[in-house]
């Protein structure tokens, strides 16, 4: 014990909760309850760990949020993160939606009609349904092995790094015009100069 601020918590993610619950009830409106900060200081198991938790208690406390690539205490922005967590809130968001509408009906009337053991593959209905209904990650790979080389070799961070630097790369550079390009050169280079006295600033 340190005493060192601890965002992902479970002690601490309660009192989130019960903040949003008092203005929910009390004052008639939202309040984040702060899922997007977590402790971990790069992508890994801890911070899947973290982010996890931290969506699971916001969503089943009714008050869901997918906030994405921030990382050690909200001090840290990691693209790696931000790939992970498309994949983490993706499967929340399809916990959270449940079964139920429009879609289920006409599945269960599907499944009356193939019968115990019946074939859906080949229906025109899971073809243009299952993308829906599925979890289908991008980063996280389901293994079905117990080999160590091949489950290092999906390692979820690695997975990640490549995602996004092939998003990057297929991605046409942002433009801004000249006038605006000058507007912000200018900004910034007030900004160094006001930094510049300040100890430490721009160390």
């Amino acid at each position: 014990v340190n005493g060192t601020v601890c965002f992902s918590a479970p002690e601490n993610s309660l009192i989130d909760l019960a903040v949003a619950q008092l203005f929910r009830l009390k004052y008639k409106t939202r309040c984040s309850t702060g899922p997007g900060i977590i402790d971990a200081p790069v992508p890994g198991p801890l911070s899947i760990f973290e982010r996890t938790s931290k969506i699971a208690y916001s969503g089943l406390a009714g008050e869901p949020s997918y906030p994405v690539g921030i990382l050690g205490g909200c001090l840290v922005f990691s693209p790696e993160q931000v790939m992970i967590d498309l994949d983490i809130a993706n499967a929340h968001y399809r916990f959270i939606e449940g079964i139920g509408g429009g879609e289920f009906d006409d599945a269960l009337e599907l499944i009356r009609e193939k019968g115990i053991g019946g074939l859906f593959v080949d229906t025109d209905h899971t073809a243009m349904n299952f993308r829906q209904t599925l979890w289908l990650p991008k980063i996280f790979e389901r293994l079905k092995t117990t080999d160590l080389a091949i489950a290092h070799s999906k390692d979820p961070v690695e997975k990640a790094y490549k995602a996004w630097r092939q998003i990057i790369a297929k991605t046409r550079e942002y433009e801004v015009g000249a006038e605006k390009q000058k507007a912000i050169d200018d900004v910034v280079r007030v900004a160094a100069g006001e930094l510049a006295s300040a100890v430490g600033a721009l160390e």
